[in-house]
């Protein structure tokens, strides 16, 4: 009766181990469009990269140039990512959401305003 019972335990033990949840992750590039800027609808690619530490990211825009994201933070559980970047003169915080190979969010500069953000994943990483 003692190894029938240590056998389930080691069933149900070993069961719970198969069934963890993968992790999602948002390397990859993702095409990207700003709309409504005072310049008009901005699009480029966002690069994020994953390093030992989490993500490193940068946008790059053929209307504003290239830059890095600063700060940035992802959250795997809420797929939920907040950064800072400097493009065109400006610094701009973005915060949005993934949701698979998409992203929605806003990009908020400052007095200049605030922008929605979409994006769709190209390369993953």
């Amino acid at each position: 009766m003692k190894n029938l019972v240590f056998i389930i335990v080691l069933i149900v033990v070993s069961s719970c181990a198969v069934s963890k949840k993968a992790v999602y992750s948002p390397a990859g590039a993702w095409e990207y469009m700003v709309i409504g800027t005072p310049n008009g609808d901005a699009s480029g690619i966002m690069t994020l990269t994953k390093t030992e530490g989490g993500l490193e990211g940068t946008f790059d825009s053929p209307q504003y140039g290239k830059s890095n994201m600063d700060n940035l933070v992802f959250n795997a559980e809420t797929k939920e990512m907040t950064c800072d970047f400097y493009l065109s003169g400006i610094d701009l915080l973005l915060k949005g959401t993934f949701e698979g190979d998409t992203f929605e969010g806003n990009i908020d500069a400052g007095q200049n305003g605030a922008f929605p953000m979409t994006a769709n994943r190209k390369i993953s990483n």
